[in-house]
């Protein structure tokens, strides 16, 4: 579940989070990521285990977006979601509605889906457009996609290598 706090000391539990039971796959066991929207502090956002859930009154009632295991997402300045679910990227400039901007066709100006590992986002802070995605293959990197145009076409900017493997352990 989630913890919230008006002061930055103490916390309670949210009620609307509290898992329905112990199974690791109860709603609300497990929350990858949890972000507010940038203009409004009672919008949030949440990557579950059970699903994208946003709240508009600060956490006391909750709505799924999208079903399914949600490991990441990013939110641009402007309120523009890019969510992870189930190896798919989805979109949406409105905060309700999201369509797919990864691809199961690979070309030379898409995001391929990613079947295993991990996606993480970054959108960058000073303009929209840039959005970065990161995909591994297990425990190290696939590649680096990088958008200039708000996700609507990609281009590969890294990839694992003899030479670049951000992710090794040394060995």
């Amino acid at each position: 579940g989630i913890y919230k706090s008006t002061d930055g000391v103490n916390f309670v539990q949210l009620t609307s989070t509290l898992p329905a039971n112990t199974s690791a796959s109860a709603a609300w066991t497990s929350v990858a990521d949890i972000e507010a929207h940038p203009t409004d502090a009672n919008t949030i956002f949440a990557a579950t285990n059970g699903g994208f859930m946003k709240t508009t009154d600060g956490g006391a009632t909750w709505t799924q977006l999208l079903s399914g295991n949600i490991t990441d997402f990013a939110i641009s300045a402007s309120g523009t979601l890019y969510v992870a679910q189930a190896g798919r990227t989805m979109k949406s400039t409105d905060g309700a509605t999201f369509t797919e901007v990864s691809s199961a066709i690979v070309t030379s100006t898409s995001l391929p889906r990613r079947a295993g590992g991990r996606i993480r986002y970054s959108v960058s802070p000073q303009d929209d457009n840039y959005v970065y995605c990161v995909q591994t293959n297990g425990n190290a990197l696939a590649a680096v996609y990088r958008s200039t145009d708000a996700g609507s076409t990609w281009s590969m900017i890294g990839q694992k290598g003899a030479n670049f493997d951000p992710l090794c352990a040394g060995v």
